[in-house]
């Protein structure tokens, strides 16, 4: 074992983020991996713990900041104890030509810090309104992977214009929100709804079909480009 390697595994504690959060490497389950591409997806951590010779992984996610993927993933294990052989098997790893960074991690399913500010009644408010910062693992969503952000859309379209625009993809008797309007900064001229698919395939499908044309009604006409992509 080489000596960087050494000194990176006894070193027995971890600052996380930007907190005052330290992690004993003895008893977390999650490494944090840091340093690929924008367009990873969690598909291609599992398959660089595959190259590696990474098992007894129990989930792998992607990190996002505003729904905007933040070049690093966490890979969750079974059992504290697959952590440091993880780490030094990933270490140096190559992910789609990006030599990646590998260290222990808090565990991915925190509430994300921005959100915390709010305090119990401004969280309690924010989930009866539907609002979602899509920042964390997986953008914090409940179905990264079968769930799609759209943007670009026209400032006034509502919820209900959205889900008749959507209509063949909309699920019959949902237990949740199928469509959620993420927040803008006052001013913003154009909108952004996270669209909840029933299956991967399905928001494969919504991509397909509705990346890059333009949001055609009678109201609207062609003036606005939609954009849309796979929350992974």
């Amino acid at each position: 074992m080489s000596k960087s390697i050494v000194k990176h595994l006894e070193k027995a504690y971890r600052r996380v983020g930007s907190g005052n959060q330290f992690v004993d490497l003895g008893d977390t389950s999650h490494v944090k991996v840091t340093g690929f591409s924008r367009s990873a997806t969690p598909g291609d951590l599992r398959r660089l713990c595959v190259r590696s010779g990474v098992e007894n992984i129990a989930a792998v996610s992607i990190n996002y900041k505003g729904f905007h993927p933040q070049q690093e993933g966490f890979i969750s294990f079974t059992h504290p104890s697959f952590v440091r052989n993880a780490i030094k098997s990933l270490r140096h790893s190559i992910m789609g030509g990006y030599t990646v960074t590998v260290e222990p991690s808090a565990s991915p399913d925190e509430v994300p810090h921005s959100l915390r500010s709010r305090g119990f009644k401004g969280r309690a408010e924010a989930a009866e309104r539907g609002i979602v910062a899509g920042d964390g693992a997986g953008a914090g969503i409940s179905k990264p992977g079968k769930s799609v952000l759209m943007y670009g859309l026209p400032p006034q379209i509502s919820a209900p214009a959205m889900k008749r625009y959507l209509q063949d993809y909309m699920q019959a008797d949902s237990g949740e929100k199928e469509i959620v309007r993420i927040e803008e900064e006052k001013g913003a001229i154009t909108s952004r709804y996270l669209i909840r698919l029933a299956n991967a395939s399905e928001a494969h499908r919504l991509v397909r079909q509705f990346h890059m044309t333009s949001f055609t009604t009678e109201a609207w006409g062609k003036k606005f480009k939609t954009k849309v992509r796979v929350i992974a």
